[in-house]
């Protein structure tokens, strides 16, 4: 998954992101199916730090720090962040 955001705001935040991989495995596949999600976490997510207090075995949320927007031109910086998945036992 690739995510562009951006902070419009004049300080900095940050933003939960989160991922249902069961849904998320589901769109990949085009199909649904019954037995719980199996997954890695790959080596080229950037997402930030993840939560493990809010996260599961299916769901992930992790926090992301956005730059305020520049005081000069008020435009906000455009973010790019990926989640790297590896589904497992996908047959």
């Amino acid at each position: 998954m690739k995510y562009e955001i951006e902070n419009r705001k004049d300080q900095p935040v940050t933003l939960d992101v989160g991922e249902n991989l069961t849904k998320l495995r589901n769109e990949a596949r085009h199909a649904e199916i019954a037995r719980d999600v199996q997954w890695e976490l790959g080596k080229q997510t950037d997402l930030g730090d993840s939560n493990p207090e809010k996260s599961t075995f299916e769901k992930m949320l992790f926090h992301v720090d956005l730059p305020a927007r520049n005081k000069d031109d008020q435009k906000a910086q455009k973010i790019t962040k990926r989640l790297h998945i590896t589904f497992k036992n996908e047959w």
